[in-house]
């Protein structure tokens, strides 16, 4: 399998699929600092929702720990074994 992408002497990448060129400064610095932000964005949104998430089960758990019923804990027990 071929390189999509090749960087010359000159320090010109070019797609090899399409044959276009591209200045690393004014043309791949832009695009890549573009997507890095994007991940990083991604990332903040993925550790807010896993944060939630860990948040539930702890709240879950201490409710499991303070219930008195056998039944609540019983239904405790069920949800904790469903979301995890």
């Amino acid at each position: 399998m071929t390189e999509r992408f090749i960087i010359d002497d000159a320090g010109t990448l070019i797609d090899m699929q399409t044959r276009n060129t591209y200045d690393y400064v004014s043309d791949v610095c832009p695009l890549l600092n573009r997507y890095d932000a994007i991940l990083k964005t991604k990332n903040e949104t993925i550790k807010f929702h896993v944060d939630g998430y860990n948040n539930v089960i702890d709240t879950i758990k201490e409710s499991l720990a303070n219930e008195r019923t056998e039944i609540g804990k019983s239904v405790l027990r069920q949800l904790l074994e469903a979301i995890q």
